[in-house]
Formats: structure tokens, C-alpha cells, sequence
């Protein structure tokens, strides 16, 4: 196989290994008064989603 030919598997293997994350609960653990909440997420690089800032309504 020439590189050319290797481009769609590799990026198709590369995409759909990203998105390999499962629910480990059901939703009927995961709702209610009392849900079963997993444990958080660790990862090298954090995720921050920072808020836009917006003034007060002048008035």
C-alpha cells in the first residue's frame, strides 16, 4: 500500500478511538433523589471553560 492509501484507516482508526468513552451507569442509577455519581475525570491537560464576562444593564 502506498502512504496515500494508508490515510483514510489511519484517520478512521485515529476518530473513532476518540470517542471511545462508555457510560458505566445506567440512567436510572444516574437519576433520582439519590444518584450514583462516577468519579471524576482526571486528565493531563485540565478542561477550563471560561465565562465571557457581561456587565450590569445600564438603567
Amino acid at each position: 500500500m502506498t502512504p496515500r492509501y494508508l490515510l483514510l484507516p489511519i484517520g478512521l482508526t485515529l476518530t473513532l478511538t476518540a470517542c471511545g468513552t462508555v457510560a458505566q451507569l445506567s440512567v436510572a442509577e444516574g437519576t433520582g433523589p439519590n444518584p450514583t455519581l462516577p468519579g471524576p475525570d482526571e486528565s493531563l491537560i485540565p478542561t477550563v471553560n471560561i465565562a465571557t464576562a457581561i456587565g450590569w444593564p445600564t438603567g
